[in-house]
């Protein structure tokens, strides 16, 4: 195979073309625990410009601050010779964080101060759609209503207030590499653990070395390696539409045919069809899965 490709690659977009060539059951069922984060505020903060933003520094202001990249800003509030207003946050370390953009207005900015405004919760490694949210029952006076970015952006922009006991969430991907993001508006005032339920449409987990497993079930494993095969070998041959032309093929075929089979029995409510219709899944399937979810630690601490 070429040297240009990377086998680390082609097995992840391999992996990638499997979660979406079926509606997977055992993909389904994924839930996490989301913390909440409080607003941060530091002062006596100094500032230096790299382009094309600046750093702001103190030492041990940010050490409790877990950084949620996509979504996390910090309002200077004041200082000498800075423009205040909302900065995006790029990167930090435990004495610093790194802005997307100068906030100088004039001189060298100095004794800067400013509030990091948390919007964002980090979602799982594996999440791909969201199911469900909600917050768990000891904080069950109000509800999560889904959404799209932009309104939740106008919501935060007009420092609107929860309405009908309702906030805003919309899902954002950012980074390098691109991750999930949940963003919740307004901003959630406290530090909460285990605050909202997300259950979640998962997707295959990435490898990023040699040793890595491949995390699927054993009735998926045949499948995932023809799928493999098929996207080497077709961007191998480097013919238009080769890759797609092979994975057409495994689409008929009788692999892909008997994992969807047994996949389709794996889970007794959601199964396959019987008696003409499928099990009809229980009301509460999905809202109390009992503890044991992967939990999503919260960026700062009380």
């Amino acid at each position: 195979m070429s040297r240009r490709l990377r086998m680390q690659d082609i097995v992840n977009d391999s992996l990638d073309q499997v979660s979406q060539m079926h509606p997977w059951e055992w993909l389904q069922g994924g839930y996490a625990y989301l913390d909440t984060r409080a607003q941060l505020a530091v002062t006596a903060m100094t500032w230096a410009g790299v382009a094309p933003g600046g750093t702001l520094t103190k030492a041990s202001a940010f050490t409790s601050y877990n950084f949620v990249e996509g979504g996390d800003h910090i309002e200077i509030t004041s200082g000498t010779g800075v423009d205040t207003g909302h900065y995006e946050i790029t990167a930090k370390t435990d004495n610093a964080i790194t802005l997307a953009l100068p906030i100088i207005a004039s001189g060298t900015p100095a004794d800067v101060a400013g509030t990091i405004d948390p919007h964002s919760i980090a979602l799982p490694s594996d999440f791909r759609a969201v199911i469900d949210l909600r917050f768990t029952w000891d904080n069950n006076s109000s509800l999560i209503r889904l959404t799209s970015p932009e309104a939740v952006a106008y919501r935060r922009a007009n420092q609107l207030p929860i309405d009908d006991g309702l906030f805003r969430a919309a899902v954002s991907w950012a980074g390098d590499p691109v991750t999930a993001s949940l963003q919740l508006a307004p901003t959630f005032g406290t530090n909460d653990t285990k605050t909202i339920l997300c259950v979640y449409q998962r997707k295959i987990p990435y490898v990023s070395a040699d040793s890595d497993s491949v995390l699927v079930p054993d009735w998926m494993h045949r499948l995932v390696k023809q799928v493999c095969r098929a996207i080497a070998r077709g961007l191998e041959m480097g013919s238009e539409g080769e890759v797609e032309d092979r994975m057409a093929k495994v689409m008929v075929g009788p692999v892909f045919h008997n994992a969807v089979t047994t996949d389709g029995g794996a889970q007794e409510e959601v199964g396959q069809m019987r008696g003409g219709h499928a099990p009809k899944r229980r009301g509460d399937h999905f809202l109390y899965p009992g503890d044991g979810g992967l939990t999503i630690g919260g960026p700062t601490t009380p």
